[in-house]
């Protein structure tokens, strides 16, 4: 894990898709999507495939026990979108992950 000695880092939330759809998502920090992906292949939570990412509002941090994981049931992103408020952005209208 690389240590970091300057601004504060955004939270982000990556969802991770291939030829067989979602794979999953993981919050990690970053300064773009793409250091945040890296984190994501430095912690060995990148299953690979394509990187979509969205950068959580910075009063809005996630749980401790959701961060630095990877999640791969898409209960977990209903379970995730209610934690951080319900706002249906991680989950489309039929209940399933963003991609």
């Amino acid at each position: 894990m690389r240590v970091r000695f300057f601004a504060e880092q955004h939270w982000w939330y990556l969802s991770f898709s291939g030829d067989e759809g979602w794979c999953g998502f993981a919050l990690v920090q970053g300064d773009d999507v793409l250091d945040a992906a890296r984190e994501a292949h430095a912690l060995g939570i990148n299953p690979g495939g394509e990187v979509f990412g969205v950068s959580l509002p910075p009063e809005r941090k996630p749980p401790l026990e959701w961060r630095h994981r990877l999640f791969t049931q898409k209960q977990d992103v209903k379970d995730f979108d209610s934690a951080m408020g319900g706002r249906g952005r991680m989950v489309s209208e039929k209940g399933e992950p963003r991609e």
